[in-house]
């Protein structure tokens, strides 16, 4: 599992700045440092400071502590540098805030000191490094008085690096990670969100509606996702961990143990979560009778496990990656299998678990039915994440949804509950 902070930026390596510089021998003063030309300066949001950030009132006020307060040289270094950023030479501020850090890493005013050593370097168009500070900063300091500040700056810094879907992400979770964070903030990081996009990326994928209802209904208990590591349930795991955040959702992945390899599957397919930051647990199927390669026994079986996996977590929602396209499959096999009207009223987005009485309580959201398979393949390609093709997926022998054995033209009273696939009927009276 990945270290605390965004695991999407991994990639982001400093080049030439030290994101925890050393403290050096008292007594000992800086070397000169050489820097190359600065790019031009940026414009908008880049340029301006930060709309949490207040003027100072008099020369050598620094924000939150006054030059007075820090011990020897430290206040009057700080003061400089922040006197070098009001006049908008990001140039000497970016040099005088490293120095500053490299001089005074345990003074009281470190961590702003990092900020505005990142926002130099953001407002200078370099990139990269900025993100690594940004990034610094809110590992250190998550709830620092400039993180929700530094979180929307880094989206900027990301985006600047061609790292759209990681700044949609950067803003898109300002609201859940920092619900206080000031009006000017939020505003800042709609008008970045809307510039990238961000909302139509989510909406085109994850059903709004679906996700409203699961809040309403379980408003803090743990999602657990139904993972095989295939395309959609990848994109589900990565859509739902943006939306709900990690802490909330948690991966959980069957191992039918029906084919050759399905335990290497299984284990790369937890493994895509814990890159995430999520927790992922692995439940390998038995079968005391022998394997029993039915599909309708599979399900029943995988349904079982989901539900005394949600059992055990707390959980009330288990989310699944049925897609638009699995929509179209069900339907027409149910078409075909002369199905009723309820039957052709194809799938749920929220449905009852399909299993008793493990099942009690629980319900399967599907949050994807309004996505094609296509879509959710070109977000993946787009996060450069992976996915594994499951071959049993391109097994025409197997249905999603048979016609039933003893060719009745009704699948039970309903006409759509006659297998797990098809939210099968309950074997014991539901809830009162």
């Amino acid at each position: 599992m990945k270290s605390r902070g965004c695991a999407a930026l991994s990639a982001i390596s400093p080049r030439r700045t030290k994101l925890f510089p050393k403290p050096r021998p008292k007594g000992q003063r800086p070397s000169p440092r050489r820097h190359p030309p600065a790019p031009p300066a940026a414009t908008g949001a880049r340029a301006d400071p930060p709309a949490t950030t207040t003027t100072p009132q008099q020369t050598g006020s620094l924000g939150t502590l006054s030059a007075s307060q820090l011990p020897g040289d430290a206040g009057a270094a700080y003061s400089r540098a922040r006197e070098t950023l009001m006049r908008g030479n990001y140039a000497e501020a970016e040099v005088a805030f490293s120095e500053f850090l490299e001089a005074h890493a345990d003074a009281a005013t470190a961590p702003d000191a990092r900020y505005w050593f990142a926002f130099t370097l953001l407002a200078r168009n370099n990139f990269t490094d900025a993100a690594a500070n940004f990034v610094t900063y809110l590992q250190a300091y998550p709830n620092g008085p400039r993180a929700p500040d530094a979180q929307v700056r880094l989206g900027i810094a990301l985006a600047g690096m061609g790292q759209n879907r990681q700044a949609c992400s950067a803003f898109n979770s300002l609201p859940r990670r920092y619900p206080r964070a000031p009006q000017a903030v939020r505003d800042l990081a709609q008008r970045e969100a809307a510039a990238l996009s961000c909302t139509a990326w989510t909406s085109a994928l994850l059903d709004e509606a679906t996700l409203q209802h699961v809040q309403e209904l379980s408003p803090a208990a743990p999602i657990l996702i139904a993972l095989s590591g295939g395309g959609d349930s990848t994109a589900l795991l990565h859509l739902m961990r943006e939306r709900f955040g990690r802490e909330r959702v948690a991966a959980i992945v069957i191992d039918h143990a029906l084919r050759e390899g399905s335990s290497t599957d299984a284990v790369r397919a937890a493994a895509f979560a814990e890159a995430l930051g999520v927790r992922a647990e692995i439940i390998t199927l038995t079968w005391p009778g022998g394997p029993k390669r039915a599909q309708a026994s599979a399900r029943q079986a995988r349904h079982r496990a989901l539900c005394a996996a949600a059992n055990r977590h707390g959980a009330r929602i288990i989310a699944t990656g049925h897609t638009l396209d699995d929509q179209a499959e069900t339907l027409l096999m149910r078409a075909a299998a002369q199905s009723s009207w309820r039957g052709l009223a194809g799938m749920r987005a929220i449905a009852p678990a399909p299993v008793w009485p493990e099942g009690r309580g629980l319900l399967v959201a599907r949050p994807l039915l309004n996505a094609r398979r296509t879509a959710l393949r070109d977000d993946l390609r787009a996060r450069g994440a992976a996915w594994i093709e499951d071959p049993s997926n391109q097994n025409v022998a197997f249905a999603r949804c048979p016609r039933p054995a003893n060719g009745s033209r009704n699948w039970g009273s309903g006409g759509l509950r006659s297998n797990a696939a098809c939210e099968p009927r309950r074997q014991a009276p539901p809830d009162p």
